[in-house]
């Protein structure tokens, strides 16, 4: 999903897949944005997820987050998720969708959470 900016122009992507099948949810991998700071990526996050959450079947949206990264963690608990932590019998569910590494952490968010938001 291309992010645009204010005045049309192109200012980000987001890629996401969607990891149902492996019972792990809507998982966003990527979401980069050209100006920070400018609540784009807050802004083309929020639309991406309007649509994901609508989804038929969609229980959750989640996401990696290196731990140093506090702006983007802020973001993140702003539009409603939370830390994800996975029980280690559970693990390799969550890593056949994209492996973890030290330092990055797991954030979630329920689509009835989302659904349920008044904005």
């Amino acid at each position: 999903m291309a992010c645009h900016s204010s005045d049309g122009a192109r200012a980000g992507y987001i890629i996401a897949y969607d990891a149902r099948a492996e019972e792990a949810g809507i998982y966003v991998k990527r979401l980069l944005v050209a100006d920070k700071e400018k609540g784009t990526g807050q802004a083309a996050l929020s639309m991406f997820l309007d649509r994901a959450c609508a989804r038929p079947g969609v229980e959750f949206v989640w996401l990696q987050v290196w731990k140093w990264n506090v702006r983007a963690q802020a973001v993140y608990t702003k539009l409603g998720f939370t830390l994800l932590e996975v029980p280690p019998e559970e693990e390799a569910r969550w890593t056949r969708v994209d492996p973890s590494y030290e330092g990055v952490l797991r954030m979630r968010l329920p689509a009835s959470d989302w659904r349920s938001r008044a904005r």
